[in-house]
C-alpha cells in the first residue's frame, strides 16, 4: 500500500534519509517554496518541444515563464530567508557555521539579484512582445537547482557526526565518506560520437560511509574510465 504522492524529487530524498529532524524547519519551508512557486511555473508541455510541428508563437509560449509570479515566488523565499537567517545558522554545529554562512549569503546573493532584476525589467527582454515573460526558461530551472544544491548542503552541515553510529572496526581500513560529496559522472554516447553527457552523482557518506568511499576511491583510481554501460 502506497501512502501519500510519490517523492519525485531527489533532492527530497535525500532531505528524508538525513539523520536530523527537520520538522517545521525553514529550509523545509524554503525547499516548498522553490519546488512549488519556482518549479511549478517552469513544467513544460509537450508543445515546449520543438520536434512537434507548431509555430514560434506555440513554442514561446510554452517556455516562457510569467515573470509576475516568478517575482512573487522569488519574494516568498527571499523572506523566508532573511526572516529565518539566524534560526537556520543556529541549527548547524558550530564547527561548521563559517561554511554555512557562505551558503547563505550565496542563497541570499542569488535571490537578491533576481528580485531587483525583475524590478528593473534586466532579466525580462526590455523590447520583447512577450514583456510580462521571461524567455529563457532554462535560466528559472538553473534558479531552482542551485537554490536547492544550497539548501541541501546547508541540511548536510545540520548533521552532527559525532551522534552517528561508527563504522564496526572489522570495516574501518576500508575508505570512508563522512559526509556527501557531489560527483560529476561523463558519458560518452555511442551512438554519436563526440558527444558525452553529464550525470550528477551525489555521494551520501552520512548514510553510506563504506560504499560512498569505495566509490571514491575507485574514482581517484581512474576504475570507471573508459569502462563501457550498458
Amino acid at each position: 500500500t502506497v501512502l501519500g504522492e510519490p517523492v519525485t524529487e531527489p533532492r527530497l530524498l535525500l532531505r528524508n534519509s538525513l539523520p536530523v529532524n527537520l520538522e517545521g524547519h525553514p529550509l523545509v519551508d524554503l525547499e516548498d517554496n522553490i519546488l512549488v512557486e519556482l518549479g511549478g511555473r517552469v513544467s513544460r508541455s509537450a508543445a515546449g518541444s520543438r520536434s512537434l510541428p507548431q509555430s514560434d508563437l506555440v513554442y514561446q509560449a510554452a517556455n516562457t515563464v510569467d515573470s509576475e509570479d516568478l517575482a512573487s515566488g522569488i519574494r516568498r523565499a527571499n523572506n523566508v530567508v532573511n526572516k529565518n537567517y539566524d534560526t537556520i545558522l543556529s541549527s548547524i554545529p558550530d564547527e561548521n557555521h563559517q561554511v554555512a554562512t557562505v551558503l547563505l549569503d550565496e542563497m541570499q546573493q542569488t535571490l537578491n539579484n533576481w528580485e531587483y532584476g525583475l524590478q528593473d525589467g534586466s532579466i525580462s527582454p526590455p523590447s520583447s512582445p512577450w514583456k510580462p515573460f521571461i524567455a529563457d526558461r532554462k535560466a528559472v530551472m538553473d534558479l531552482q537547482n542551485d537554490l536547492l544544491n544550497i539548501s541541501g548542503q546547508l541540511q548536510a552541515l545540520m548533521v552532527d557526526y559525532a551522534t552517528i553510529a561508527s563504522v564496526p572496526e572489522e570495516y574501518r581500513h576500508l575508505a570512508q565518506l563522512r559526509g556527501r560529496a557531489v560527483a560529476e559522472l561523463r558519458v560518452r554516447d555511442a551512438d554519436k560520437p563526440g558527444t558525452t553527457h553529464a550525470l550528477t552523482i551525489v555521494l551520501d557518506g552520512i548514510n553510506a560511509p563504506i560504499t560512498a568511499g569505495n566509490f571514491v576511491n575507485l574514482s581517484m583510481q581512474k576504475f570507471y574510465d573508459e569502462m563501457p554501460v550498458q
